[in-house]
């Protein structure tokens, strides 16, 4: 067994070529290569090798490629809401077909306006939703809490499916709950979309994922004439280098700022 001090900068790049070998994607190869990276420097910070033996001191990062993601258009995304109301949804009761119809569209909505991520809109709690203010709070990543803000269209779209999930009396504290009252998991949002895109008959080059809408909010948001830092404190960047990603922006009062460059209002949806 290879200890702590015994690694070197060819074990690590003789793992980069046995990952290329086996058909790893470059951005897979440089994810790997960074928590690599990560454990490297814990280790010297613990003192179990000195700073000059740390394998990945001489070691270039990776590189790859970024895909540019193509965001939804305003066409794309209506013809998603349309085919939530004309999905068959055999086997199901009435109850159920209007519980999951309200609720995707809410998620839909919700996504367009917010720009959260996956885990975000997952983990949303009924407590978390303040419908008088038109705002959320979501945990970010390292358990970071923000506020963030919805504006009318998806404000209209979220109180009918509470209303209606209260009307049938589920009561779990999840907002999104599946049609038997039960939490709806992750890999369920992202089913939602892969038979969404299926339903509507969009082309293999149109990308519908939670990724894709927050994407898709972050360009509107920047097209309306949305702050960069402003942006930055919507998305729950730590930096904004990380916004640049989309293109620049800021305001103290983001929640005043984005009923004003709300990415759903400005849509016919």
């Amino acid at each position: 067994m290879t200890k702590a001090n015994q690694i070197l900068p060819e074990h690590i790049m003789t793992y980069r070529r046995h990952q290329k070998e086996n058909g790893w994607k470059d951005v897979s190869i440089a994810t790997s290569y960074r928590a690599i990276r990560r454990f490297c420097n814990w280790l010297v910070e613990v003192g179990k090798v000195k700073e000059k033996n740390n394998p990945c001191l001489r070691i270039k990062e990776p590189t790859f490629k970024k895909k540019i993601i193509q965001p939804l258009t305003e066409n794309e995304i209506r013809g998603l809401l349309l085919i939530i109301d004309h999905r068959s949804m055999s086997g199901h009761k009435e109850t159920e077909r209007k519980l999951c119809n309200l609720r995707d569209k809410a998620i839909i909505y919700i996504y367009t306006d917010t720009a959260i991520r996956l885990r975000e809109l997952h983990e949303i709690l009924l407590s978390d939703i303040n419908l008088d203010a038109g705002t959320i709070k979501v945990s970010g990543k390292n358990g970071e809490e923000r506020i963030v803000p919805f504006d009318r269209k998806a404000k209209a779209s979220v109180s009918r499916y509470i209303i209606y999930r209260g009307e049938l009396g589920f009561d779990d504290p999840y907002l999104w709950v599946n049609e038997y009252g039960r939490p709806l998991s992750r890999w369920g949002i992202c089913s939602l979309f892969t038979r969404l895109k299926a339903l509507a008959g969009y082309k293999s080059g149109v990308r519908v994922s939670s990724h894709t809408f927050r994407h898709t909010a972050a360009i509107t948001a920047l097209r309306n004439g949305m702050d960069g830092l402003i942006l930055q404190r919507l998305l729950g960047h730590k930096t904004l280098h990380q916004t640049n990603e989309y293109t620049a922006l800021i305001s103290d009062d983001v929640i005043k700022a984005h009923h004003k460059y709300s990415p759903v209002q400005s849509m016919d949806i």
